[in-house]
C-alpha cells in the first residue's frame, strides 16, 4: 500500500518535472516497497558498493558461481536503489533534456522500480557494454536464459512487456521477496 510520504515525494518530483500525480496514478508497474534488510554484495563493475537482500545475495552468489563453472562471467552493474536515488536519476535525465515519456520507458517512476526491493540486479559480462540491448547476443545472456530460473531469477522486462518498459535483457529479479 502506498503511504502519504511516498506519494507526496513522488508527486512533487513529477510536478516539478512538468508531469503530475496522474503519471504515478496511471503507472502500469506495481508499487515496490523499499528493502529494509540489505547486505553488501561488494563492488559493481564501476567500483561502487552494491546492496541487496540477504536472500538475493545468496542466490546471486550461487548463480554467479555456477556460471563461472561453465566459463561464463556474470558481472554486477547495479542492485538496490532507494526511492530518493531513483528521484535523482529521473531529475538528472530530465535536466539533460529527456522527456518524461522517454525517461519512463527506460526507468521506472520512483516507487515502482524493482531495484527498491533489493531483489533486482542489472547484470553484464566482460564482452558487453553495460545496459545495452546487445547483451542479448552474449554467451552470458544465453546462460541466464537457460539457467537463471534454477536460482530463482527471472528477466523482468522481455520484449513487448505489459509494463511498457523497454526490453532490458540485463535486468533480472529474484523471486525471494
Amino acid at each position: 500500500m502506498l503511504n502519504r510520504d511516498f506519494t507526496t515525494l513522488v508527486d512533487a518530483l513529477l510536478t516539478e518535472l512538468g508531469g503530475g500525480p496522474a503519471l504515478r496514478i496511471d503507472c502500469r508497474l506495481p508499487w515496490q516497497p523499499e528493502a529494509k534488510d540489505l547486505v553488501s554484495a561488494g563492488l559493481d563493475i564501476f567500483d561502487r558498493e552494491q546492496y541487496m537482500t540477504p536472500q538475493t545475495l545468496s542466490h546471486w552468489q550461487a548463480m554467479a558461481a555456477a556460471a563461472k563453472q561453465d566459463r561464463i562471467e556474470l558481472q554486477l552493474i547495479s542492485a538496490f536503489r532507494s526511492v530518493d536515488y531513483q528521484c535523482q536519476l529521473v531529475r538528472r535525465k530530465a535536466l539533460a533534456g529527456q522527456t518524461l515519456d522517454d525517461i519512463f520507458r527506460v526507468s521506472a517512476i520512483p516507487g515502482f522500480s524493482e531495484h527498491h526491493t533489493g531483489c533486482a540486479l542489472d547484470i553484464s559480462c566482460p564482452d558487453s557494454e553495460p545496459l545495452e540491448e546487445s547483451f542479448e547476443s552474449t554467451h552470458a545472456f544465453a546462460w541466464l536464459r537457460a539457467n537463471a530460473s534454477k536460482f530463482n531469477f527471472f528477466m523482468s522486462y522481455p520484449r513487448n512487456n505489459a509494463a511498457g518498459i523497454i526490453y532490458e535483457p540485463w535486468h533480472w529479479a529474484c523471486r525471494t521477496r
